[in-house]
């Protein structure tokens, strides 16, 4: 161990605070991304809902989707529809419309009709009450007479999304607009919406032009340096920035370096002993100093490509990650939306034969978005650290148990959930196992009188064996090493929801955990999901 051995472990530590913000960041961008989207969605129904029924009321006209729309959309709290003149023809929420609602003086500017999508805005406040609020508005060609329709998001919805992102300590998120300028922000701080971004860290003028990049910077006036990643939202003038205190990051290495610097001042002077003591030829001593230079030298080497060659792998994964997540969604968000439409305009030409159609078609288009989710989930798994804690198991079954209770209330259920039980694992992670044991039990049980499920935990060969059981259909256990596989799926999907990709995320995260997992199962009667968890390493071990 040396000075250089430091330098490396400095950089290695940075070079995974570089990483994870990186990862964050594109879990955040598509967090915004899919908020924003909807709403695009929303805005595109309403317009064109006003474009062809011009001849009726416009309270009318809009109310009747503006109530279905907003209920399922917690991130609009109201949609305005103007005239040029920044004139409120309408404000409309989930309860109800209000018409001539008066001027509104700092309203966002008209887009440009060719642009084809709805236009992101800078914060500015409501046009009543003076709240904060993101306008994203769409312009409708109404003959002489230009509108516009605003969708007002709550910069509140977005910190919620962000703080589901289990920053590490010090992290922050910024939603930033293309002109830099803040949207939203967690954890909410001091500075006001539509805060110049230069002030903000780490943020330079010309990332707008880029997609994604790595940071190390000391704001204006800071005293600390941040380590950040950003990623650009595609279709919209928007910039997510995750970031963390470089303080924070390099605080175990400083202490890793002090234990070894005190080590090595003992060592130094036993090496002084042992020099004067011993004689040899110097030659003989430069000559070996200069083999093991060599043999230490083309070692790291060897280190640094294959890190190298790791690097630009989890940059293509994270790249496909993002294409499925963003080509996909779009052709599928306007099948939905024109289903949607044509159900509507036309339902009452419709026989029930087509009408059903529409229906299948809306579904078989959630059912794929629900897919694309899962696919992009298992591929970040990839890329996941685990961050170990000390976990009550039992306490977080009993949570999920209760959810399930609460989503099915007319089901006859019973749980019985071992008490104690502890591990030492990373919380997110092993909240998403569980959820999808659980899932599955809870799905494929559902046929009888009464769900029975049981989580408890085994001991034998040094090591703890948790399981999941339930009383439901079961598989033949001929089909057993197909259980693990994304898209292998043992039931019917006409008759049981899902992917075919919630087991193989289970294997993954287990994987990340240095465990194993594996199940017995018998028609008819039900299916044990066992799997354990490596101990966490001793200081200086090693790490999976």
């Amino acid at each position: 161990w040396s000075v250089r051995n430091a330098i490396e472990e400095r950089d290695t530590a940075i070079g995974a605070a570089r990483n994870r913000t990186a990862e964050l960041a594109l879990a955040a961008e598509q967090q915004a991304a899919r908020a924003l989207g909807e709403a695009d969605a929303v805005l595109a129904l309403l317009a064109e809902a006003q474009r062809r029924a011009a001849a009726e009321p416009e309270a009318e006209l809009l109310h009747r989707g503006i109530a279905a729309q907003l209920a399922e959309r917690p991130q609009i709290t109201s949609v305005a529809l103007l005239d040029a003149s920044n004139h409120i023809l309408l404000l409309g929420n989930a309860t109800g419309v209000t018409l001539d609602a008066g001027d509104w003086k700092n309203a966002p500017p008209a887009p440009a009709m060719a642009s084809g999508r709805a236009v992101l805005g800078r914060a500015v406040t409501e046009p009543s009450g003076g709240r904060w609020t993101i306008p994203l508005v769409r312009g409708i060609e109404d003959g002489d007479r230009p509108q516009r329709l605003a969708a007002l998001l709550a910069p509140s919805y977005f910190e919620t999304a962000f703080r589901a992102l289990a920053l590490p300590a010090g992290g922050s998120v910024l939603l930033l607009h293309g002109e830099g300028r803040l949207l939203s922000r967690y954890p909410a701080g001091a500075d006001a919406l539509d805060t110049p971004a230069t002030a903000l860290p780490p943020f330079r003028p010309e990332f707008s032009s880029l997609r994604t990049a790595s940071v190390r910077e000391t704001a204006p006036g800071a005293t600390e340096a941040r380590i950040g990643a950003f990623s650009r939202i595609a279709d919209y003038p928007a910039v997510v920035f995750v970031s963390m205190p470089e303080e924070a990051v390099l605080a175990p290495w400083r202490e890793h370096v002090l234990a070894k610097a005190g080590g090595f001042v003992l060592a130094a002077i036993l090496v002084g002993l042992i020099l004067v003591a011993v004689h040899g030829s110097a030659r003989r001593k430069a000559e070996a100093a200069a083999a093991v230079r060599a043999a230490a030298e083309a070692t790291e080497q060897r280190l640094r490509d294959r890190s190298t060659a790791l690097r630009q792998l989890d940059a293509q994964l994270a790249s496909f990650s993002y294409a499925i997540s963003h080509d996909l969604r779009t052709p599928l968000r306007a099948i939905s939306g024109f289903a949607h439409t044509l159900e509507e305009d036309c339902g009452e030409r419709l026989d029930e034969a087509h009408r059903a159609d529409l229906a299948r078609i809306r579904a078989a288009a959630q059912r794929m978005g629900e897919t694309i989710d899962r696919l992009v989930e298992l591929a970040s798994l990839s890329r996941s650290s685990v961050h170990r804690t000390d976990v009550d198991l039992s306490e977080m079954t009993r949570a999920i148990a209760d959810e399930l209770r609460r989503r099915d209330p007319q089901r006859t259920a019973s749980f019985a959930i071992a008490p104690d039980l502890r591990v030492s694992a990373d919380r997110r992670l092993l909240r998403g196992l569980l959820t999808q044991l659980m899932d599955n039990a809870w799905k494929f049980s559902r046929g009888r009188p009464e769900t029975r499920i049981s989580v408890g935990a085994l001991s034998g060969d040094g090591a703890t064996v948790f399981f999941v059981d339930d009383n439901g259909i079961g598989f033949d256990m001929a089909h057993a090493a197909r259980l693990f596989e994304p898209f292998q799926r043992l039931h019917p999907g006409a008759s049981f929801e899902g992917a075919g990709i919630g087991l193989a995320t289970v294997h993954r995260v287990v994987q990340l955990h240095g465990g194993r997992v594996w199940a017995d199962a018998v028609p008819d009667q039900g299916v044990t999901i066992f799997f354990t968890l490596a101990p966490e390493p001793a200081p200086g071990g090693a790490h999976s």
